[in-house]
């Protein structure tokens, strides 16, 4: 399990060019970058921007894209060759290894008759990742479990230590009837820290009952997040929050916010959040947990340059 986008940036000016000698050839100062010093053009005699230049589609142009976007593509092309490259044999070599593979956080659904009345709450479930380093955990569907009404909900990943949302998705419910609706969600990666995540703290996924469709209403599961499913009459879910227990803790919550809280959504302050144990606000998750080796590549980012330049 790898946060490539975050990868693919840090390793982005890893390499850089010098700047062509003629306005044909000249390219934008972001691809003059180079935090190791080292210089594409330095790695072969022919690679020079005025061959690249002469290789160019006229197409390219014709389409309104510029020569410092077409080599611009080139070096995205070879980051992602180098990461996937070295995510590849992290596989082969067994370094790297899903710990928790989509699984359901609950199984099961709710009584349709066990529904939540919308009370103008921001409501969710919080996710506190453990100390574990080189450990992730990736939300990769979020089930919804709604009745009254169909339409669009929209869900937001928050951190605790940023005032705007990580994430939004908007989630058009259209199965009234008949338990969960699964949506996938692309790159929802939970880190216990990052360079842009202040380690310690919670992630949240939660909506605005507010901004709900008229008439819908959330199906709430007959849980306890507070404590261990039963396990004589629900072995599959105690495993599975067995499992999830060694690397993060979840509880539901909700949070008094102003009417119009979704026209400019902000994190709010956690003192006034309220933790809400046998309520879950028709919210589920299909979670991984994987080893993440994105920190690491981060960090020593500098004993990528040859293959980057190369």
């Amino acid at each position: 399990m790898y946060r490539i986008d975050e990868i693919k940036k840090a390793l982005k000016n890893l390499v850089g060019w010098e700047q062509g000698f003629t306005q044909e050839t000249e390219i934008g100062d972001d691809l003059l970058e180079s935090e190791s010093g080292l210089i594409f053009q330095q790695a072969h005699p022919l690679l020079t921007l005025e061959n690249l230049r002469a290789v160019m589609p006229k197409e390219w142009t014709e389409e309104g894209r510029t020569f410092s976007q077409f080599v611009g593509r080139f070096v995205e092309v070879g980051v992602s060759k180098v990461i996937q490259g070295f995510i590849r044999q992290k596989l082969i070599d067994k370094e790297s290894r899903l710990i928790i593979d989509h699984r359901n956080l609950v199984e099961g659904n709710g009584r349709a008759q066990n529904f939540i009345s919308p009370t103008g709450k921001l409501v969710g479930i919080e996710i506190k990742p453990l100390r574990h380093i080189g450990v992730t955990t990736k939300i990769d569907k979020i089930g919804l479990q709604m009745t009254g009404a169909t339409g669009k909900v929209r869900v937001y990943l928050f951190h605790s230590s940023q005032s705007e949302p990580v994430k939004s998705e908007d989630l058009d419910f259209t199965k009234e009837k008949g338990g969960f609706q699964w949506f996938d969600v692309k790159d929802w990666f939970l880190p216990y820290e990052s360079d842009e995540i202040a380690p310690g703290g919670s992630w949240f996924v939660c909506y605005d009952q507010n901004a709900l469709p008229e008439y819908m209403r959330a199906v709430n599961l007959s849980k306890d997040w507070s404590r261990e499913p039963c396990g004589s009459c629900n072995q599959g879910n105690l495993e599975t929050w067995r499992e999830l227990m060694k690397y993060v803790r979840l509880m539901p919550f909700m949070y008094p916010a102003e009417e119009g809280w979704s026209e400019d959504p902000q994190m709010w302050d956690l003192d006034d959040s309220f933790e809400t144990a046998t309520q879950s606000y028709g919210l589920n998750f299909q979670m991984s947990i994987g080893c993440d080796l994105t920190d690491f590549i981060i960090r020593q980012r500098r004993i990528f340059a040859d293959a980057v330049q190369l």
